[in-house]
């Protein structure tokens, strides 16, 4: 049994890193052709892929010995648009930064062959035995454990104006020297003076399924809406619990967040939650791969994102 750690949680304090890694532009334009290569051949083959999420990928750099993680985002046909993207993920940050620590990143920019800007997020590669999802993998389950108090009352702190709120998988989470540090910042949760949220999809428009769009939009509101209140924000962080084949988790967390909600989440509500999710996120890269073979096909447009299955890593 791993020793439980003791929890310092609370103001943000210095990440464990000193600062995002230095990447040359002839190393991203070098991660770009590797990243073309895998969206023509639909194949992770030669990428070091550390991280699935639903479009898209995070990559090892350099590939046979990593010491960052790049995440490399749809490219735009206008520089202005990147740069706006990163002012939005730069404000969220600003807004969450006051609650934990947050993962140096750097915002990059390069110019592909076709002219197009491509965006990529850069991070310092976190020791694997630091990664809560590792730590709960190798630790007895245990209510009140320290990293579950520390994510819960984080999230319970960012939400409580209802000006943001965050993505609490734990997989998005570290926890070092007995303090948090959050990593994934790429999908702001802002909310405006009425509460309602902040919904940008700028660049991802384009390679999603146009029909879908209205749903998708739809889809985002929902979910943040549902995220940005305490029940909802620690409902979305127990599903994460079983995204990450920790089932056995379950019961020690639902005991730690209960302890701060009038209703309380349940075992069943929380399975039927993933079903559901499992669910819709089927037929969302049904609709997306329908569009990339109109795109590749009738547009002889090359399509610019991995449609992958983030529950099973696989390459869709």
């Amino acid at each position: 049994m791993a020793k439980r750690p003791t929890a310092t949680y609370g103001r943000a304090v210095t990440s464990q890193n000193q600062g995002a890694p230095s990447i040359s532009d002839e190393e991203l334009s070098t991660l770009e052709a590797a990243f073309r290569k895998g969206l023509r051949d639909r194949s992770f083959d030669g990428l070091n892929i550390l991280g699935y999420g639903e479009i898209g990928v995070a990559v090892g750099w350099p590939f046979d010995s990593p010491r960052m993680v790049v995440k490399r985002l749809p490219s735009d046909p206008d520089p202005a648009e990147s740069q706006e993207m990163f002012a939005w993920i730069r404000r969220y940050e600003s807004a969450i930064e006051p609650h934990l620590t947050l993962t140096p990143t750097d915002h990059r920019t390069i110019t592909a062959e076709d002219g197009w800007t491509v965006p990529f997020m850069v991070q310092p590669l976190l020791p694997r035995h630091t990664l809560v999802e590792t730590i709960l993998a190798e630790t007895e389950p245990e209510a009140d454990h320290p990293i579950l108090v520390a994510i819960r009352d984080t999230l319970l702190a960012i939400v409580a104006d209802g000006r943001q709120a965050l993505d609490g998988q734990v997989s998005n989470f570290a926890w070092a020297d007995g303090r948090l540090e959050f990593f994934d910042t790429g999908s702001p949760l802002l909310y405006d003076d009425a509460g309602e949220p902040e919904v940008r999809i700028g660049s991802y428009a384009r390679v999603l399924p146009s029909a879908l769009m209205p749903v998708v939009r739809r889809s985002i509101v929902k979910v943040a809406n549902q995220m940005g209140g305490p029940r909802g924000t620690l409902t979305h962080t127990a599903l994460s619990v079983l995204r990450v084949d920790q089932h056995r988790w379950l019961d020690a967390v639902l005991a730690t967040f209960n302890t701060v909600l009038d209703e309380p989440l349940t075992a069943a509500e929380i399975e039927d939650g993933m079903a559901k999710t499992h669910g819709e996120m089927k037929i969302i890269k049904r609709a997306a791969r329908l569009q990339r073979a109109w795109a590749t096909t009738v547009r002889r447009q090359p399509y610019d994102v991995f449609i992958t299955d983030s529950f099973t890593h696989e390459i869709l």
